[in-house]
């Protein structure tokens, strides 16, 4: 046979992460670009740029962190940060718009389950960080 055409050496993989943050609060931080694809149908803001920044800024300086009240208790950590504030003289109640993120905690380095916006803030079971402002 002739000789070998293809380089030899390893072939650069495409990566498979949309972002790997490193040093949060909540230690290292990945959203995996499988789980991107799951959750972009139902969640079409994930498809811009800029709520991907605000995801990203929003892991790294949480306003509210919360518990998981779904089964089993306790395992995932959800995140809100406000991005904007609005008046609706029809509920008052939706006054603000969230950055909702789900960060499964059982898993090192901690996976962004998912993110989307959201109206209100449904979860009760507010979480705290300890003394060295990490959430662990």
């Amino acid at each position: 046979m002739g000789k070998n055409r293809f380089k030899k050496g390893r072939r650069k993989r495409p990566d498979p992460n949309i972002f790997l943050l490193q040093n949060t609060p909540f230690g290292n931080v990945i959203f995996t670009k499988e789980r991107y694809n799951n959750h972009l149908q139902y969640h079409p803001e994930l498809q811009s740029p800029e709520f991907i920044s605000k995801v990203k800024t929003s892991i790294y300086n949480p306003e509210k962190v919360f518990f998981s009240s779904r089964y089993p208790i306790n395992t995932n950590l959800i995140i809100y940060n406000k991005i904007e504030k609005s008046y609706n003289p029809i509920n008052p109640m939706y006054n603000a718009r969230y950055v909702k993120i789900v960060i499964v905690r059982k898993r090192n380095p901690r996976k962004v389950a998912t993110a989307f916006e959201r109206d209100i803030i449904k979860e009760k079971k507010m979480f705290y960080p300890n003394k060295y402002g990490r959430y662990v």
